[in-house]
């Protein structure tokens, strides 16, 4: 977005900005965005004044007024006009939701309050529940947390974020087996990967490299579009615990199912390497190079 440019580019788009006439609430609103991420917060209030005398409920320039007010730690000022607005409108679902959101930034108590609201004029809305249970474990109310993610499992929602929260929380109790438990129902998606490697770190720890297999095995089955990074992780892992003969196991497994792989060659050719055996590592690396004559990393491993 044009607040992550460096500031002499948003000077400059600033500065275009001032040389277009008119007053209208975008306009005004741009150029506030603007001043605020340069630190010109006496002049982006100025241009939200102005766009809220026009338009007191404009929902962009109240949350940007609160910003404002919060970044120079005048809290009072921050909240009073958004807490007038939701008076007049206690309904105003998407403008309690940023509130709660820039709340929850200086102040989990009131941020909690806000969310607590929304959850119970929205019963239905998981998403807002999920955000409310994270609340409590910002705070360190970690039986409610864990009392909302369990009722959303229960319902089928939010499942995902639901698991990979419970299992944290099961990590910070020490209870490997519940975290590791947690960890594996977690579907594919952004939390995926990361997720089940450290299932896999939890589970090396406290049962051992021999106790991996059959999980990520029963990961494979059940995610068959995640085979691939899922079998290079557990022989990633292999090799980190030296059990070097487990990944070359592993990998001629999964290369008998899909000789054609780079990524599988390629692994194996590490493992060969560490074992010794140059011949089967050289084999394995061109083949990867009659699969694709201008592969770099067959190239530098050669």
């Amino acid at each position: 977005s044009a607040l992550d440019l460096p500031a002499n580019e948003r000077e400059g788009m600033l500065k275009a900005l001032q040389g277009i006439e008119g007053d209208s609430a975008d306009l005004l609103i741009a150029r506030a965005v603007l001043l605020q991420s340069l630190e010109r917060n006496e002049e982006a209030l100025a241009a939200v004044a102005a766009v809220l005398e026009a338009e007191p409920d404009n929902y962009q320039a109240l949350l940007l007024e609160a910003q404002v007010y919060q970044n120079i730690g005048d809290l009072p000022r921050a909240h009073a006009r958004i807490e007038h607005a939701l008076a007049k409108d206690p309904g105003d679902k998407r403008l309690r939701l940023q509130y709660a959101r820039l709340l929850a930034k200086t102040d989990l108590a009131k941020s909690e309050e806000q969310f607590r609201i929304l959850v119970e004029q929205n019963p239905a809305d998981a998403e807002l529940r999920l955000a409310l249970a994270l609340v409590y474990r910002e705070s360190g109310q970690f039986d409610r947390m864990s009392e909302e993610l369990n009722a959303l499992l229960a319902e089928g929602n939010q499942s995902s974020a639901a698991h990979f929260y419970l299992a944290q929380d099961a990590e910070r109790r020490g209870d490997n087996d519940e975290a590791i438990g947690h960890y594996l129902e977690i579907r594919p998606g952004q939390m995926f990967m990361a997720s089940i490697t450290r299932a896999a770190e939890l589970i090396i720890a406290s049962r051992g490299i021999e106790a991996l297999g059959e999980p990520l095995a029963q990961l494979r089955e059940r995610w068959v579009a995640q085979a691939l990074p899922l079998t290079l992780l557990e022989s990633e892992l292999r090799v980190e615990a030296e059990d070097l003969a487990g990944a070359q196991r592993l990998l001629d497994r999964a290369l008998a199912e899909t000789p054609a792989e780079p990524g599988l060659l390629y692994a194996r050719s590490m493992v060969s390497e560490k074992r010794g055996d140059i011949a089967a590592m050289e084999r394995d690396l061109r083949a990867m190079l009659r699969l694709d004559p201008d592969s770099a990393l067959a190239m530098n491993a050669l």
